[in-house]
């Protein structure tokens, strides 16, 4: 029998989590407000479990998907290869939203999206979709 060890209050390190191919479609159910939550919960399992990475990005979500959608997913898995010095999958390239908004959606012409965009890291720039860069280091 096998057992997972964990810390009091934390997951175990090795769970089910739903991999970028999967994320769009988690992320269209939940209600508008709570569209991120998926999102922050593709980044705790990312930085949980690294052994897993680069399963998590193997595969592309489909091409067809919401275009703020599939720029925020692809903003984040850009940021989190870049940070820890793994190779960016194929399907991130020359995704990007015309009109550049927070992650949250809101536009970065607010005063809210400036702070933002200027807390991003870099590479959020070639996709349009902006999010702090303490962002990713939740878990």
């Amino acid at each position: 029998m096998s057992m997972a060890i964990t810390t009091v209050g934390r997951p175990p390190r090795d769970y089910p989590f739903n991999s970028a191919a999967e994320m769009i479609d988690v992320m269209e159910i939940a209600e508008s407000r709570m569209r991120t939550r998926p999102l922050f919960q593709f980044i705790a399992d990312w930085n949980w479990m690294p052994h897993r990475r680069s399963e998590m990005i193997a595969d592309p979500p489909p091409t067809n998907s919401d275009p703020f959608l599939l720029a925020s997913l692809v903003s984040v898995v850009h940021a989190l290869c870049d940070r820890d010095g793994i190779s960016v999958p194929d399907w991130v390239t020359g995704v990007c939203i015309e009109e550049e908004r927070t992650l949250s959606g809101l536009s970065v012409d607010s005063r809210f999206g400036q702070v933002v965009k200027r807390k991003a890291p870099a590479v959020c720039s070639e996709h349009g979709v902006y999010f702090e860069a303490d962002e990713i280091s939740r878990d």
